[in-house]
């Protein structure tokens, strides 16, 4: 399959269930973009009945945790926002990007690729990052919140310099054993559906329902990590993560807890 065939939107909604259907809009693709986070966040007006869903080919101003830039050359990746009501209180929507890293590593696993999860939300397969998430939230006056999941994936970076990108990077069509191909459209509608599915879940049960999972997925046990905090550093013993989804780790022979909203980490 070659990567630069645009996205069909008839092929991604062929992977959605019937249900989920048919309480939403049907997605919107664009060619470009500036962020197709910063779409999604203009759907949360209290007017608009969510989810609204879309995906762009290229965007121009794509963004990761922190602000950091998000490579996103044109039509060689996935470049996904979902804006979703949620009836809940902010801090019940703590350990919503986490999830939809086994959402992604979900998907990976049915195409045969093996993946893991870095806290709090990077997804590796061995050494490479293949997928990232950006959530941003919104309070709605009509009750509840409005979450912006942002997701970009890797699709085919074969032509990709890897100065232009930070960190070590891999991609779905490298990742792929034996003769397997997977349209990448295809692959939309499958992020898209089990992205949906989950959000219904979790919206009863939280992050918890999702720990014993996020757990055997988990790239930083054994690991000792440094933590970076508002300008410093901290090294610790990673020991798990509690039903918050909050990093716990021993520091100088003491527990502390981290919070993904203020920390980075760096495994060792």
């Amino acid at each position: 399959m070659n990567s630069a065939e645009s996205l069909d939107l008839l092929k991604i909604k062929s992977q959605i269930r019937a249900e989920l259907l048919v309480n939403m809009a049907a997605p919107v693709i664009f060619d470009t973009i500036d962020s197709t986070n910063n779409w999604a966040l203009d759907q949360c007006r209290d007017t608009v009945i969510l989810p609204k869903i879309c995906f762009a080919e290229r965007q121009l101003a794509g963004r990761g945790r922190k602000n950091r830039d998000w490579y996103s050359p044109r039509a060689q990746n996935i470049y996904m926002s979902i804006a979703y009501k949620f009836d809940v209180k902010p801090d019940q929507l703590y350990g919503l990007s986490m999830v939809m890293g086994v959402c992604i590593v979900r998907v990976l696993g049915k195409l045969g690729v093996k993946a893991g999860l870095k806290w709090p939300n990077d997804v590796y397969v061995g050494v490479g990052k293949i997928a990232g998430i950006l959530i941003e939230t919104r309070v709605k006056q009509d009750a509840g919140m409005c979450a912006v999941i942002g997701v970009g994936l890797n699709y085919d970076m074969a032509k990709t310099s890897s100065v232009l990108i930070e960190n070590q990077w891999t991609d779905l069509l490298k990742e792929i054993k034996d003769d397997r191909t997977v349209d990448r459209s295809v692959l939309a509608g499958m992020l898209l559906n089990e992205i949906l599915t989950v959000c219904d879940q979790f919206a009863s049960i939280g992050f918890d329902g999702f720990r014993n999972e996020w757990q055997e997925y988990d790239l930083c046990i054994g690991r000792r990590l440094d933590i970076f905090e508002g300008g410093r550093v901290i090294e610790g013993e990673y020991i798990g993560i509690n039903e918050h989804g909050a990093l716990m780790v021993i520091v100088d022979g003491r527990q502390e807890t981290f919070y993904a909203a203020d920390v980075s980490i760096r495994m060792k």
